[in-house]
């Protein structure tokens, strides 16, 4: 089992370094002015913050900018990024804020959740909700936690001569739509018959999508004997089927997926149970029907029509009732339950809007506890390979 264990993480390694990077048509905008068209490593937006590798071609070596080397840069038709120094936690530092909005006011991110605005020749202005503590004297001087809604009194001060939004603005939620929504409105109120420019791109959130998969899950059997010393171990494999929901985020972590999911399957098992120096043999056989629960932490490379991901988790494996043991002279006591890590690898790949195909194969190591005099190891090692179709339940 160590050899496949191995063979799996090789092959998750290499995934992950082929993931690196992924080049996208661009600009970027020199600190004298000059635009160069080119193309531009996209990441997420915490990389995409500090950093930009651009390359005008994919036969030029990529040269790496940060905040300081350039006035800005663009993916085309997507998101564009500006470079300013900003004041965060009182300390003054050079960045990549994404550009949302670009009118009369103009409007900014910086992940995870920070928001800045400018207007005029008005300086960067922070748009924050910070907490602060609260004490009820009718409740034994009892401590919560209240936000200050600072932002919405920046957002009074620089959108303070448009009373058509007033409203909007005490109801605004510190959050990318709601802050786009208000900074256009704004403009087309002051300046109406001018379009502003939003430069969000245009995808969803948050998807989710359900699968169904149908596989194989081979499952080890690891018998001991304390009393004689006694012990034989094998792998034997049966069919499986399950359900699971990914989960994707196409903000800060547009390239990461969460993954959950139970898994059933049935397996005939046949061991051979051998003495010290072969002094006896004697064969074991039973069906065992077990669930697997798991959770996963996927990184996905989306540049390719086909997607390979790795993934790291959890699973939780229960063996459920077996059938008897059809060797009466050997007495054997099922471990139920066992807990431990989960690493897997798969790809991808959509058909259409609505419908996709995961393939994927994954590897859990059980943490096992009994006492028993015979153990029935459920689990110790557990590999599983399968195919899914997959339906988004919305956007």
């Amino acid at each position: 089992m160590t050899r496949y264990f191995f063979i799996l993480i090789f092959l998750m390694f290499q995934a992950y370094l082929f993931a690196q990077q992924d080049f996208k048509p661009g600009y970027i905008i020199r600190n004298d002015g000059d635009t160069i068209y080119g193309q531009i490593n996209y990441q997420g937006d915490n990389y995409n913050a500090l950093n930009c590798l651009f390359r005008q071609d994919s036969s030029k070596e990529a040269i790496h900018y940060n905040s300081r080397d350039i006035m800005a840069y663009r993916f085309i038709d997507s998101k564009f990024y500006v470079s300013k120094q900003v004041t965060l936690d009182g300390s003054q530092r050079m960045v990549f804020l994404e550009f949302l909005v670009n009118g009369i006011a103009r409007l900014y991110y910086l992940p995870p959740d920070i928001y800045f605005i400018e207007k005029d020749s008005s300086k960067l202005q922070i748009l924050e909700n910070k907490e602060h503590s609260v004490y009820n004297t009718q409740d034994d001087y009892k401590e919560y936690v209240a936000s200050s809604n600072q932002y919405i009194g920046m957002l009074k001060i620089y959108f303070h001569d448009c009373p058509q939004i007033q409203n909007e603005i005490n109801n605004a939620k510190l959050r990318q739509a709601s802050l786009i929504k208000i900074t256009t409105d704004y403009h087309k109120y002051m300046c109406p018959g001018k379009e502003c420019t939003v430069y969000v791109k245009k995808s969803p959130k948050t998807i989710v999508n359900f699968g169904i998969s149908l596989g194989t899950n081979d499952n080890m059997v690891d018998l001991n004997d304390l009393y004689l010393s006694a012990h034989n171990r094998e792998w034997s494999f049966g069919p499986s089927i399950g359900l699971h929901l990914d989960l994707f985020n196409t903000r800060s972590f547009e390239r990461f997926f969460l993954s959950a999911g139970v898994n059933y399957s049935e397996i005939h098992h046949d061991i051979y149970f051998r003495g010290p120096l072969n002094s006896y043999v004697k064969e074991v056989k039973f069906l065992s029907r077990n669930l697997y629960f798991h959770l996963t932490l996927n990184y996905m490379y989306p540049r390719f029509k086909i997607k390979p991901f790795i993934g790291l988790g959890i699973a939780e494996f229960w063996s459920m009732k077996s059938s008897e043991n059809k060797s009466p002279s050997i007495i054997y006591y099922p471990v139920t339950k066992n807990f431990g890590p989960e690493c897997k690898v798969g790809i991808l790949t959509s058909v259409s809007k609505r419908i996709s195909f995961k393939f994927y194969g994954s590897y859990q190591y059980g943490v096992l506890n009994s006492n028993r005099d015979i153990y029935y190891l459920a689990a110790i090692n557990n590999l599983n390979l399968a195919a899914a179709v997959q339906f988004s339940l919305g956007h």
